[in-house]
């Protein structure tokens, strides 16, 4: 989900980072990774802000002086706050102090947040900030409060689909399996089975969820929409790839595939080819993934090169792994796709 921050703002900043880059003192006394990585992140900004944010969480990882340490917070709340990554945005604007125009900038976060959760702004906030607390505390009273938060927010819009997703991964994420079970409960037929095998898988009972799965799709009297076929198939391969069973998840993917929009469709067949790779048949997977890759999809442009590396030694794809040594170096500091940037790594190293 992209947004657009406001035009006086980037123009602000971008003039605070023309100053803070080029400003001959601080180069003279700034020849550091952290410096360095620095001004890559703002090269990537505009076409790749995912990529961009990595850098800049590497360049602050890494070490920068002062002021170069604030410009590089600056720069991702705004990018956290473009990106939809509203969790990180407050979590940010917490670092960057407490003055009126930070205040008013959160403010402004909210409404973004509000929007996109379809709740009040207030709401909002109480998600983001219940979320946050139970991701550092998953056990205990203060845990319960926020759970209860989390609960009395689905009971007050039942109907919305966001909100309800960002509920049930909070609750997921922080093991909270009976409090998710119960929202999902609440729903009814077709819809209730698929969100509960998602459920399980999320909670690696991944035997339970196919169980739900094939009973749904045995079921004579239940007429399925193709986006249901799709989604139960989708299911099946997360299922099968979460016990290891790449070939089958492969499979299931590319049967999904044939019931998805183009752009999905896409996404379903680098899925298959993933899985196909991490199923030891290389260039079975690059033949799938020639035609999914158009160089704007991080991971399905980083499995691409890395099947081109590997398979037919292009030398090509070799060269652009090694210009992302820095990004996969910050990856793997974070464990971003591990599968796909040990293998990167291991090609360049």
């Amino acid at each position: 989900m992209n947004r657009t921050y406001p035009n006086k703002q980037i123009l602000i900043l971008g003039l605070l980072l023309i100053v803070v880059i080029f400003s001959g003192p601080l180069i003279a006394r700034d020849q550091s990774p952290g410096r360095w990585t620095f001004e890559q992140a703002y090269k990537y900004e505009e076409n790749s802000p995912q990529v961009a944010i990595l850098l800049y969480q590497r360049a602050l990882h890494l070490g920068l002086e002062s002021e170069i340490k604030s410009a590089a917070r600056w720069r991702l709340f705004y990018l956290y706050r473009s990106t939809g990554d509203f969790k990180a945005a407050f979590d940010m604007g917490a670092a960057l102090g407490n003055t009126s125009q930070i205040r008013r900038l959160i403010g402004e976060t909210e409404q973004e947040a509000a929007s996109y959760l379809q709740v009040s702004p207030a709401e909002a906030r109480k998600f983001y900030n219940a979320d946050a607390a139970l991701q550092r505390q998953r056990s205990g009273e203060v845990a319960g409060r926020n759970v209860t938060v989390l609960l009395e927010l689905h009971r007050a819009h039942p109907d919305r689909l966001r909100l309800r997703r960002e509920i049930l991964r909070a609750l997921t994420e922080a093991r909270q399996t009976s409090a998710a079970l119960q929202i999902v409960d609440t729903l009814t037929g077709t819809e209730h089975i698929l969100e509960k095998a998602d459920l399980f898988i999320s909670l690696e009972r991944t035997a339970a969820a196919r169980e739900l799965l094939r009973d749904l799709a045995a079921d004579s009297d239940v007429q399925l929409s193709n986006a249901e076929k799709g989604r139960t198939l989708y299911l099946l391969a997360r299922s099968h790839r979460e016990d290891e069973d790449h070939l089958t998840a492969a499979r299931y993917y590319r049967l999904a595939a044939r019931y998805a929009e183009a752009a999905q469709a896409v996404r379903l067949q680098s899925l298959a080819a993933f899985s196909l790779f991490q199923g030891g048949l290389a260039p079975a997977a690059l033949g799938l993934i020639r035609h999914a890759d158009d160089g704007r999809n991080e991971n399905i442009h980083l499995l691409a090169l890395i099947l081109r590396a590997e398979v037919e030694g292009d030398r090509q794809a070799y060269n652009e792994l090694l210009e992302q040594r820095p990004i996969l170096l910050e990856k793997k500091r974070q464990s971003i796709t591990p599968y796909l940037v040990e293998r990167a790594l291991r090609i360049i190293e």
